[in-house]
């Protein structure tokens, strides 16, 4: 499967994503070189992830073109592949909700380490509000954890490229370098660009048409929007046991993203320069083994604070027993998007005819989906059951109808939909539950079928999530 049908097979799932693409009456320029190959997430500190990384966004609207999904309407064309933002529709919000759930699990709930979230909106304005941002951030941390380090500090922002060179890019001289989490399916691929703009394509699709149009070598363009949803993690420590603690935030970090691929044996780390620039990585079904960086560590040492003026720098002061020095920064940065797409990517396989999408049991937008019946009596039990499970905090959904139709299809038909919206798991009813309560659970990846008595449902599926 080449680049190109992998990515219009994702963008007509119609219930994930869609991309809005740069168009005339709103087109978006990045300035300079660098910015022909994004980071994860926008990098507001630290050191230059050379290999860059898309980023990528997982909304759930139908088969899309350049022009039918631009907000502009279908007389804006697009200038290029260059993607502006991605829209999300129920599957995609709830799948890219999950990724963000479970790594603010990973990275605030789950570590032994104080640790404080902060939500805020970033225009990429200035490295000067990155600077005031961080400051901001770490002085009510530090009152938090009572002036001791080590803290962490998770911040989830929305960020917006309008051209201005991120803090990141600029001259780091004592910066520590720095670790990416990549896609090994994508590094690769080269992105066709003039003057820092990408080239304006000669396919103008018509407004009808569902495929989008993916050249080879224009891939990159929709793991990088312009528009992307961070999620940061900045760990404080002292500058005595900063570089243990890169090692092992590393090793947790990649842990993490193997835990959530259909594939750990894809996710790798490289390091651009011993100690400084690592990139974990995973490999997606296309590119030829290239990578496509998900996540960055960047090892920033004391560096980041050196460089700033005296008034600054002193905001930044901690103690290391009865001294005052600088905090040792170890920064991780992703982008949703990016994430979400991804890991679409690389869950899409087939079985037969059938598309599956493969999503972890934890990430998967619906837990368990009902087989909807033409009888009443299956219809009720299967509402019933329905309702008890969402009152468990558990989401599902009924089998969604083909368009058109007033009754259901086949039961294949119906579990050929579940396993295309990465449902892990399907309830049918048959008519003998009514006599004996037992209903079966058809597993999405094995496609074998468990016999659970109906009072028992609730108990056996919250100990498949648990124990996912």
């Amino acid at each position: 499967m080449t680049t190109r049908d992998l990515l219009n097979e994702i963008f007509a799932l119609k219930y994930f994503l869609s991309p809005v693409f740069a168009s005339s009456k709103g087109s978006v320029s990045r300035k300079g070189p660098n910015n022909a190959r994004a980071s994860p997430a926008r990098n507001n500190l630290g050191s230059k992830n050379d290999q860059g990384s898309p980023s990528s966004s997982c909304p759930e609207n139908g088969p899309v073109s350049p022009n039918n999904s631009s907000e502009n309407g279908p007389s804006s064309v697009p200038v290029s592949n260059l993607v502006e933002r991605y829209k999300f529709a129920p599957c995609g919000h709830l799948l890219a909700e999950n990724i963000r759930k479970e790594w603010v699990r990973s990275c605030v709930l789950r570590r032994e380490e104080p640790a404080f979230v902060f939500s805020q909106m970033e225009d990429r304005g200035s490295t000067a509000d990155a600077i005031t941002n961080l400051r901001e951030m770490f002085l009510a941390t530090k009152e938090l954890s009572n002036g001791k380090v080590p803290f962490i500090v998770a911040s989830l922002a929305r960020e917006y490229d309008n051209g201005i060179m991120p803090l990141s890019d600029c001259s780091m001289s004592n910066g520590q370098g720095g670790m990416s989490i990549s896609d090994t399916s994508m590094s690769n691929g080269k992105t066709s660009m003039s003057n820092g703009h990408s080239e304006t394509s000669n396919h103008n699709p018509s407004q009808n048409e569902t495929e989008i149009i993916v050249d080879d070598h224009e891939w990159r363009h929709y793991f990088s929007p312009t528009e992307l949803t961070s999620l940061r993690g900045f760990l404080f420590v002292t500058p005595s046991c900063g570089q243990q603690l890169f090692y092992h935030w590393q090793s947790q970090r990649k842990y993490w993203w193997r835990k959530f691929s259909c594939d750990p044996g894809k996710i790798s780390v490289s390091e651009d320069a011993p100690n400084k620039t690592v990139n974990i990585q995973i490999e997606l079904p296309f590119s030829g083994g290239s990578h496509q960086v998900m996540e960055t560590i960047v090892n920033h040492g004391t560096g980041y604070f050196e460089q700033l003026e005296p008034g600054q720098r002193d905001a930044f002061e901690i103690k290391d027993g009865r001294k005052k020095c600088l905090p040792y920064l170890i920064e991780s940065k992703l982008s949703v998007e990016a994430a979400t797409l991804s890991l679409l990517c690389e869950s899409l396989s087939r079985r037969g005819e059938r598309q599956v999408m493969r999503l972890h049991r934890k990430l998967a937008p619906y837990k368990v989906a009902f087989l909807n019946s033409n009888d009443d009596e299956l219809k009720s039990l299967a509402q019933y059951l329905y309702e008890n499970l969402r009152q468990s905090h558990i989401h599902c959904l009924f089998s969604p109808l083909d368009a058109g139709l007033k009754s259901p299809t086949s039961i294949e038909s119906q579990l050929s939909v579940n396993d295309r919206l990465g449902v892990p798991y399907s309830v049918l009813i048959r008519d003998s539950a009514l006599q004996d309560g037992l209903i079966s659970i058809r597993n999405r990846d094995t496609t074998l079928e468990e016999k659970v008595h109906i009072s028992k449902l609730n108990e056996y599926v919250e100990s498949l999530l648990k124990n996912s």
